[in-house]
This record gives C-alpha cells, sequence and structure tokens, in this order.
C-alpha cells in the first residue's frame, strides 16, 4: 500500500471557485499532466456517486478506468476511488478558505498490482512528485484566471 499527503498549497482564488474547479472530473487534464483525458459520465452537477473514465500516463504506461466521486462536502472535501484498471486507488482534495483565498491538500492511498507491486519504493516518489506538480500547475492555472 502506498499513502502520502501533499504539502498545502495556497491559492489566491475564493475557496469555492477552487472546489468546484477541482471537483470536475471533467477539467482535471487541464491540471494534471499524468491524466490525458477524463470524462463525467451522465447529467448534472458532480456529487457523490458520479463516474467518470479516465486515461492516464503513468511510469510510460497509458492506464484507462473507471472511478467515481466517493465522498463529496461542497466547497470543502471531494474524494476519488478507481472502479476498475491495475492499480485501485483513492484521493481526496481539501479545500478550507485561508486570507481571501484557499488552501488546498491532498491524500492519496494506492495498492499496486501486478508488475506495479515490484516497483511500490519507485512508484511512492514518483506519484507524490506528480501530485506536488500537479498542484503547482493547478495554482498556476486558478491563479491566471481573471474574476
Amino acid at each position: 500500500m502506498i499513502k502520502f499527503q501533499t504539502t498545502a498549497v495556497r491559492v489566491k482564488r475564493p475557496p469555492e471557485e477552487v472546489f468546484a474547479y477541482v471537483a470536475d472530473p471533467n477539467r482535471h487534464a487541464e491540471w494534471s499532466n499524468a491524466v490525458q483525458e477524463s470524462k463525467l459520465e451522465g447529467f448534472g452537477p458532480v456529487a457523490k456517486g458520479s463516474r467518470y473514465r479516465q486515461k492516464i500516463k503513468f511510469l510510460g504506461r497509458t492506464i484507462e478506468g473507471l472511478a467515481e466521486v466517493s465522498d463529496y462536502q461542497p466547497n470543502r472535501r471531494v474524494e476519488f476511488r478507481s472502479l476498475s484498471g491495475p492499480m485501485p486507488y483513492k484521493w481526496d482534495v481539501v479545500v478550507e478558505g485561508s486570507d481571501g483565498g484557499a488552501v488546498i491538500m491532498s491524500h492519496r492511498e494506492a495498492e499496486p498490482g501486478g508488475l506495479f507491486k515490484l516497483s511500490v519504493p519507485v512508484m511512492r516518489g514518483a506519484l507524490k512528485r506528480q501530485a506536488e506538480n500537479d498542484f503547482r500547475t493547478l495554482k498556476t492555472v486558478l491563479e491566471s484566471v481573471e474574476g
């Protein structure tokens, strides 16, 4: 099992905007360079139980799978978990208001299987670096939006 927490990142945007952006699976490819495609299934707003299909590139492999929003606390916390694919995972994003902006943090868990199981130490570092880089990109994207 791989578990880690990202470093908290401060974003100069209202917490509600930050939450709406990170909670929307359709926008994940805009700020995560591992996510090649992400598409919400069905209609309506993102909520607990919403499902989405994702294509992710990780350690040179393309992984496709189905995932769901497993917890949804508006403007506070969203959790995602895989429903298919070679590596079961779950991750959350917690958004807190701070000095007119927001602070975001994430907790992640993954259970590598197959060939991935042989490289857990390498994967732990790669997953943490990916998450930290994604949050830096997320900050840049959100702070570049006028509003």
